[in-house]
């Protein structure tokens, strides 16, 4: 069992749940789109400052007790998201009570919010360099993003004052720089996509790869188009006097919500490609890194043994691989006919054995050739695995994943798997081993 998690670690394939991760994912995106849609209202129906806040209060209210449900029952440590919603609402009712009741010196609320985050951020950052505590990389960018958003309500707050005599455009510069970030990551992810359907229709890609693309361009838009455009409202509604805030607002409203639709249609009706193109990505850093941790207390060593770099596809599980096929093509393609030709009794014959109604159906054939093409567990995937010493394969990454969390044994043979390789099919035919992992004893 030790072995095979340190093979699951090497691999990116850790037993978890990425459904996890795709529920964090639409969590973010729901919370983001609320705050805008709430201040969209506010513009559209003119609601006062009164109204606007209570509405925050009652959202907050509800993602506070969404998070206390999730950390009774599943156990997710939810510390820092409910202090920041706590935090959030000290400053909302400081502003409250700035705009509604006796003005405050309210630039000193900017100065003591970027403080603290700038404090947090430096805490972060010499934990990780200094004390090499293990930390999720993608935490101390989330940090850093929250040190840049208090820049930013330092700028708005110094603007109340009327200490600056810049316009509004100015004061959100910070944002405008994140958003051209955003932007240009969003821009480059759609052009990716256009080179991933090219791929898709040659096979060189999968349908996950295409459909988890297409899904995070339309996620994306909530981080790039849709907040550009909010802040180009907030703007114009404070330096035009005529500017039709409440049409823009509206249209921008409606956008949000068709935008959160569709994303939120595309996860449940393409989940599992989802959950796969998620892992591609590498959300499950975090989880990686605590399984290092672990395993370095293991008498185990992780090495990449020298192996061939050319794999023959014999059957549709079974892999004969050569070294050097490049310098010695004859020799490879006469042992490759010596395999075939004298009829060896391979294991993976046997898994994939054809009945004889089969062998003379040409329908029922080419559904069997077309199957033999894909994973041979969920048939939907491409494979990407070979197993050794055994040289089975004709998995996908995923369904592995699934078997490991069962049995360190190959699936057909149940013979114990040393080395893992990843392959890439290329257009001849010929698999490339992108990556090796194996697993030694001391």
């Amino acid at each position: 069992m030790r072995s095979q998690q340190i093979i699951q670690q090497d691999l990116a394939i850790t037993p978890h749940n990425p459904i996890t991760e795709l529920s964090k994912l639409l969590f973010l995106i729901i919370i983001i789109n609320v705050h805008l849609l709430i201040y969209l209202t506010h513009l559209v129906f003119q609601c006062t400052i009164m109204q606007l806040i209570i509405y925050y209060y009652c959202f907050d209210a509800m993602v506070m007790l969404f998070l206390i449900i999730m950390k009774i029952k599943f156990k997710i440590d939810v510390g820092n998201s409910t202090f920041d919603i706590l935090f959030s609402t000290i400053i909302q009712t400081i502003i409250l009570i700035h705009f509604r009741f006796k003005e405050l010196e309210i630039q000193f609320l900017g100065y003591v919010v970027l403080a603290y985050y700038l404090l947090r951020f430096f805490v972060m950052v010499f934990q990780k360099i200094i004390l090499n505590v293990s930390m999720n990389r993608f935490i101390i960018y989330i940090q850093g993003f929250k040190v840049l958003f208090a820049l930013q309500l330092m700028l708005v707050t110094i603007k109340w004052k009327n200490m600056v005599d810049w316009n509004w455009f100015v004061i959100f510069s910070v944002i405008w720089s994140l958003l051209v970030i955003f932007f240009i990551f969003h821009l480059i992810l759609i052009l990716s996509i256009i080179e991933l359907a090219h791929d898709y229709q040659i096979q060189k890609a999968t349908k996950s790869q295409l459909i988890g693309g297409v899904w995070l361009i339309l996620y994306f838009c909530g981080f790039s188009g849709i907040p550009s455009w909010f802040c180009y409202i907030i703007c114009n509604n404070q330096e035009i006097v005529n500017y039709p805030t409440k049409q823009a607002s509206l249209i921008l409203s409606i956008l949000i919500i068709i935008q959160t639709f569709l994303v939120f249609m595309l996860s449940i009706v393409f989940r599992h490609h989802i959950k796969i193109y998620i892992q591609d990505i590498g959300f499950e850093e975090d989880i990686q890194q605590q399984n290092m941790k672990e395993s370095k207390q293991q008498s185990k060593i992780i090495s990449k043994p020298t192996l061939p770099q050319k794999l023959f596809q014999v059957s549709t599980t079974y892999f004969e691989y050569f070294k050097q096929a490049s310098q010695h093509p004859q020799q490879n393609q006469n042992i490759t006919n010596s395999i075939i030709n004298q009829g060896v009794k391979l294991k993976a014959f046997e898994f994939v054995m054809r009945s004889s109604d089969q062998m003379h159906s040409p329908e029922k054939e080419s559904n069997q050739v077309q199957n033999e093409q894909k994973c041979q567990v969920c048939f939907n995937q491409e494979p990407q695995i070979v197993m050794l010493p055994c040289r089975h394969g004709g998995i996908c990454n995923y369904c592995l994943r699934q078997w490991l969390e069962k049995s360190p044994n190959c699936y057909i043979c149940r013979q114990k798997i040393n080395y893992i390789c990843k392959v890439h099919k290329d257009e001849s035919g010929n698999f490339t081993i992108k990556d090796i992992i194996a697993v030694c004893q001391k």
